[in-house]
């Protein structure tokens, strides 16, 4: 089961992409939810997370700055710009048709288009679809790194410089300056987690023993809802740079992010999950899933006669909805493979 987890063979680490598939299942059960513990347990960890996975895959000697900052524009921010978008276009073709008046009030067609250029949630300017600030933050993450990497040999002296950029970062959230462009406030605070994955995935590769993985996973799920139901862990959201106490979100994020690896690793290789965490996969998934979530909801609330509130305050119902919508969504990943991704590269080359 371990070597079909690690695949160290081959090169391949298959227990990322199964990680990577639970952290965009969480991620999409913590838009579906309304349960306070339920979102407090997941909020906790679950961007941390994708910061800390994506570090798993940076090599600093892969590329110079320059050509690191073109390829990963085509990794992020072509697909930002493409599903902001697409995801505007329906909003205002659709939902702002066949939705309450509140829904598309107070925010003109030019302010809607600012966050394209901006890179970050504006004023609350991207509304019509709030979980794309994650790409261009994730960029400027990258790029931080790469810099960092480009001109400090030391690692430990990396990591020390990443903490002061999010002790930096922290400062500007106090000072209310929240909405620097290219989600450059989430990069500094988010920095050093993409480092920290960055110096422990070789470490974690080996990480096989199956007996100690599930201790723990368990003991660190167990810890983690402990901390909920006493209250010790609150309300987290990395978009708007609310933290709480700065030390409790490290130590909660951390615990949670073992967990998730753990259980990722002890999981083995399952088709369906990896298929799921392909790169693009959750790329789609993420883009698109909020729109896909109101049609499914608004669907089974009709079916039902149960209004959404009540839907989204069941776990086990925002489960269901959960997998529901993932399901949806994995046809249009077909497609944007199929159609999108292609065209992009094919316009790259010209």
């Amino acid at each position: 089961m371990n070597e079909q987890a690690l695949n160290i063979s081959t090169g391949r680490k298959y227990w990322i992409d199964v990680l990577r598939a639970l952290g965009i299942i969480l991620v999409v059960l913590g838009h579906v939810s309304k349960e306070p513990n339920t979102v407090i347990f997941i909020y906790a960890f679950h961007m941390p997370l994708f910061f800390l996975l994506s570090g798993f895959l940076f090599n600093r000697h892969r590329y110079d700055l320059r050509t690191f900052i073109i390829r990963r524009s085509q990794k992020l921010l072509l697909p930002y710009a493409f599903f902001y978008l697409l995801t505007l276009l329906w909003w205002w073709l659709v939902e702002c048709n066949f939705s309450p008046p509140p829904v598309c009030s107070g925010i003109t067609w030019w302010q809607r288009l600012i966050p394209l250029m901006w890179g970050s949630n504006i004023n609350g300017w991207m509304s019509h679809n709030i979980v794309l600030w994650f790409l261009p933050a994730l960029f400027s993450t990258e790029v931080l790194a790469q810099l960092l990497a480009d001109y400090i040999c030391c690692r430990k002296t990396i990591f020390a410089v990443s903490v002061l950029c999010a002790v930096f970062g922290l400062g500007l959230y106090t000072k209310g300056i929240e909405w620097l462009p290219m989600g450059l406030n989430v990069a500094l605070v988010a920095l050093p987690f993409y480092v920290t994955g960055w110096m422990v995935a070789e470490r974690v590769q080996y990480w096989t023993h199956v007996r100690h993985v599930i201790l723990v996973a368990v003991g660190c799920c167990l810890l983690l809802l402990i901390a909920v139901h006493a209250g010790w862990a609150t309300r987290i959201d990395v978009a708007s740079g609310q933290y709480g106490c700065f030390l409790l979100f490290l130590l909660w994020s951390g615990v949670g992010c073992v967990m998730m690896i753990a259980i990722a690793i002890a999981l083995g290789r399952v088709s369906w999950i990896e298929h799921i965490g392909y790169s693009t996969s959750t790329l789609v998934i993420m883009a698109i899933h909020g729109i896909i979530l109101r049609i499914v909801i608004f669907t089974i609330s009709r079916m039902t006669n149960v209004g959404t509130g009540d839907l989204r305050e069941n776990l086990w119902i925002c489960i269901l909805i959960t997998m529901i919508v993932i399901g949806v969504c994995l046809p249009f990943v077909w497609l944007y493979k199929r159609c999108v991704n292609k065209l992009i590269c094919r316009c790259l080359k010209n």
